[in-house]
């Protein structure tokens, strides 16, 4: 508690003044970290992050420091703007404002573009990065409970990198009321060991804060009154305050004591010991203020003039007296001493009052200019009256005010659309937009579509609405439903040439993935393409193309799957309004080229798709590229690069059709790397669903792989058969199965099973689709194993090295060894194994270099010592190349965003690699990584 409110001694908080004092001596030794202090009103959190961070500057840390309020949770990334830079934030926009350089580009209509917010976080999050590797940075976020869920979100994602950067996160709320959003956070602090939370003062403390406060020891009579205050530090204070103000105290002998005669009770609590104060305020003041706590938590002479009509000098002496009284505090903007004292004024008018004065607020600040954002904060708590004025400026407003504060959109037009007349000028127009933003939000977007439909004459609304119900019913699964509504927006006869192509595409989208009939499904998608090349339409032309492109990769032809989407990527080449749907036919192109093994293609289309994102400053579709990259990287053997890819993708929503792709790679190479708690712990949070789409059936490749490597670790060979034995169904015919069918022979030989084996090898030479290279070789290796010709399984070899598939030529090694150990040729089957264990060991495998060794072992083949080793868990030499260039990086002082641009990875991946590093070296900091690179060159 700081008895003068901004400054002095914090008492009888020694131990939480540690807490915080140590973590930033760490933070400026640079040892990131993160510290979250929990307690009541007025318990003293805000005093005790003043006093712990006070030497912030002179260590030299940047600090930023704000506070939310109860309107911050309907503006997005506010807190975390403030945060970033709090002085020149205030200078050189709106308080509850977005940036529009963080926004960026806005789509004209839900059937374009992507989310602008995400990208919004990721390009604010760059900032803190850049800011880390000038100097320490210090965030402090007061009333975190109040914090909007965009601003939660990105200091979720902060804490997660704080143990890599010079940052250290301060934020304190109190537990009531309870957000759920905060429970991750808490969480963090609680195995960080950095929660505080903060109790009442002890009574040692108690006496030495009114001593403080009363200027000397307290008598008797003073010690038992205050100890009604309950140890509050803000109770106290301002019990002790209305006891002078009133003459109650006087001081003799050095000793502070009620004055004799003096009966009356202390208030009854501590909202009404601060309206005690607020009483000896005039009547000028109290008019001035009121309107500061509509503004919020902080504002200008200059809004409070605006508002009252009246010149900003006509204030100067109300605001002197104000803070002479302690109620605010005066600075660059003017603050109150406490919450809890604005929500006392705030709470002293009538509920008509305030709805009055808000909605005037609200119009003096749109006619002078003022942010979407902060005239929306005033319409919000305005009540439930809409009159023409607020429509109207709505429905002007609506395009903006979605993009840049989505939750304070829909409420607003929420409210407006249920008071205006159906059918009325601005009905449509209010509901139409009410549709877009929860669209945006991932809210019932249907029920307000819907009723746009029912009552609104405007085809161009019309088809949007019905875009928008047929995109959420497929994002939901219900694809017969999602089909319905786009076919009947196109037998609609007024619907726009436009609209009429959009929807025909969006039939071709959910009959690429979910129909049986893949001729009907194209015959669609040709005649979708079609219409949108008639009238020019760019969106239609493209999601044509991908539909196009999804049905041949369930015909299994690669080829013309790329072909597709090479035009669609060449019609777009220069359409940043598309820039969604650019990423999404890039990341399928990725995984095109990685099915025909065109490795280093891939790896191009994966750079090109991240300098898109990177010249377009963190833009958030990038998220879609860790699957695809996380496959190339497996196949390719980087297996370490793979797991930071989908480590990178751990807080994003989850993609059902991802899913099992993600599952299945960080369970096989967990089974191979010997850990099989994590893979069968990944194994076990996934669930076929046994209708799925076919579409959804051809992703599970890895998955089933992985359960089949699992228990053959185990030694069930007879259980991985089985597991295997699902991708000879015919259902599987659509995926790439050629890839398995070695590995599906293999072990159906180990438990002498032939009939099997020779279904795999024939499955693998028959199946639909075009005979790649890739496929060649497969079906060379399956002879080879059932045949035990050597020639065959060479050939397949051959190939697999040169194309880079470093999995599966170790896999092809260890089979040839084992042949001609069979055969007696010891030495060629140790020879023909050593390429084989070179790869386990580079990669980990400590399970398949055990395998490798106990298959040539029955033979009488010995593998000793004098064999690959495998890579150490930890020190310099456990890092993999990707990890040591960007520790050589992280040695030049770039940030990870600055790394991420030059090697052409994401952010985030960039952000788990360097937390991987961290770990092998067993080091605290970045400074330490670069004294691990300065060691070993």
């Amino acid at each position: 508690m700081s008895p003068a409110g901004g400054s002095g001694a914090v008492v009888g908080r020694d131990s939480e003044l540690e807490v915080v004092r140590s973590a930033l001596a760490d933070v400026a030794a640079g040892r990131g970290g993160v510290v979250l202090v929990e307690g009541e009103p007025g318990i003293g959190k805000s005093a005790l992050l003043r006093g712990g961070l006070a030497d912030a500057a002179d260590l030299g840390c940047q600090v930023g420091w704000t506070a939310a309020d109860e309107l911050s949770p309907r503006f997005p990334l506010r807190l975390l703007l403030d945060c970033l830079d709090s002085e020149r934030a205030r200078a050189d926009r709106d308080p509850a404002g977005v940036p529009a350089a963080l926004i960026g580009h806005r789509p004209r209509s839900a059937a374009t573009g992507g989310d602008p917010l995400a990208a919004a976080v990721d390009r604010a999050l760059t900032i803190v990065a850049k800011r880390c590797t000038d100097s320490p940075v210090v965030l402090v976020a007061d009333d975190l409970q109040w914090a909007d869920e965009t601003s939660l979100l990105a200091w979720h994602r902060l804490a997660r990198t704080a143990d890599q950067v010079p940052l250290l996160l301060v934020g304190a709320y109190r537990p009531v009321p309870h957000r759920a959003e905060l429970d991750a956070l808490r969480a963090d602090a609680v195995a960080r060991g950095a929660l505080i939370r903060l109790r009442p003062l002890p009574a040692g403390a108690v006496a030495a804060v009114v001593a403080v406060l009363a200027g000397a020891p307290a008598g008797a009579g003073l010690r038992s009154l205050a100890e009604q205050a309950a140890g509050n530090p803000l109770y106290l204070r301002e019990l002790v305050d209305a006891l002078k103000r009133e003459g109650a105290v006087t001081v003799e002998d050095g000793q502070a004591e009620l004055v004799d005669g003096w009966t009356r009770r202390a208030p009854a609590s501590l909202t009404a010991a601060i309206a005690g104060r607020l009483g000896f305020l005039s009547h000028n003041a109290t008019t001035a203020l009121r309107v500061g706590t509509l503004l919020g938590p902080e504002f200008s002479v200059e809004d409070v003039a605006t508002v009252l009509q009246l010149p900003p000098s006509a204030l100067n002496g109300v605001f002197s007296e104000a803070t002479a009284a302690g109620v605010v505090t005066a600075g660059d903007r003017l603050s109150f001493r406490h919450p809890l004292i604005r929500h006392a004024l705030y709470g002293e008018m009538p509920a008509a009052v305030r709805s009055a004065l808000h909605r005037h607020a609200a119009q003096t600040l749109a006619a002078a200019g003022a942010s979407v954002e902060r005239v929306a904060a005033q319409l919000l708590p305005a009540g439930p009256a809409v009159d023409g004025w607020v429509t109207g400026w709505l429905v002007r407003a609506a395009p903006e005010l979605s993009d840049r504060a989505p939750a304070a959109a829909a409420d607003l037009l929420e409210r407006a659309s249920g008071q205006v007349a159906v059918g009325a000028a601005t009905w449509a127009e209010l509901t139409g937009a009410l549709a877009r933003v929860r669209f945006r939000l991932g809210c019932d977007a249907e029920a307000p579509a819907r009723r746009v439909l029912t009552h609104t004459d405007d085809p161009v609304l019309a088809a949007e609405m019905r875009w928008i119900i047929a995109e959420r019913l497929l994002r939901a699964g219900r694809y017969r439903d999602a089909l319905r509504v786009a076919e009947q927006g196109q037998e609609q006869p007024e619907v726009p040439v436009v609209w009429r192509a959009r929807l025909a595409a969006m039939s071709a989208r959910i009959l690429s993935t979910t129909a049986d009939d893949l001729d009907a499904a194209d015959e669609t998608a040709q005649v979708s393409l079609a219409s949108a090349r008639a009238c020019d339409d760019r969106v239609a032309i493209g999601y044509s193309l991908l539909s196009l492109s999804t049905i041949a990769l369930m015909r299994r032809d690669q080829a013309a799957r790329l072909s597709h989407l090479d035009d669609g990527l060449e019609l777009l080449a220069d359409d940043l309004e598309q820039l969604e749907l650019r990423l999404l036919l890039l990341g399928n192109r990725t995984l095109a080229l990685s099915i025909l093994d065109r490795f280093g293609e891939a790896e191009q289309t994966l750079a090109a798709a991240r300098d898109l994102v990177d010249r377009r400053t963190g833009y958030a579709g990038l998220a879609r590229f860790h699957a695809p990259a996380a496959v190339l990287h497996f196949w390719t053997g980087r297996w370490d690069e793979a797991l930071a890819e989908l480590d990178a993708a751990r807080d994003l929503p989850d993609n059902p059709r991802v899913a099992p792709i993600a599952a299945g790679i960080v369970s096989l190479i967990a089974c191979h790397r010997d850990d099989r708690a994590t893979a069968s712990a990944r194994l076990a949070k996934y669930r076929d669903e046994p209708s799925a789409p076919a579409f959804d059936v051809a992703n599970r490749g890895f998955l089933i792989g992985a359960r089949a490597a699992l228990a053959e670790r185990d030694g069930q060979p007879a259980q991985a058969l089985r597991a295997w034995r699902e991708v000879l169904q015919p259902r599987y015919a659509q995926m790439e199965r050629h890839i398995l069918m070695p590995a599906v022979v293999r072990a159906a030989l180990a438990v002498a099973d032939l009939d099997t084996a020779r279904e795999a090898a024939e499955l693998c030479e028959r199946d639909p689709g075009r005979v790649t290279p890739g496929r060649a070789a497969a079906v060379a290796h399956c002879r080879g194993l059932l045949t035990g010709d050597l020639d065959l399984l060479a050939s397949a070899g051959c190939y697999l090295r040169t194309a880079g598939r470093v999995v599966e030529y170790a896999g092809n090694c260890e089979d040839v060894a084992v042949l001609l150990a069979q055969r007696g040729e010891r030495a060629a089957a140790k020879s023909a194994l050593a390429p084989a264990m070179e790869v386990y060991a580079r990669l980990g495998a400590q399970w398949d270099l055990r395998r490798a060794a106990a298959r040539v072992r029955a033979f009488g083949v010995r593998w000793g010592a004098r064999g690959p080793r495998r890579r150490p868990a930890s020190g310099w030499a456990a890092l993999s190349p990707t990890e040591v260039t960007i520790a050589r990086l992280v040695a030049q002082g770039r940030s990870n965003p600055d790394i991420a641009a030059e090697l052409l990875l994401s952010p985030r991946t960039v952000q788990s690699h360097v937390s991987n590093i961290l770990g092998k070296l067993k080091a605290q900091s970045r400074v330490e990584i670069a004294r691990a690179v300065l060691i070993h060159g």
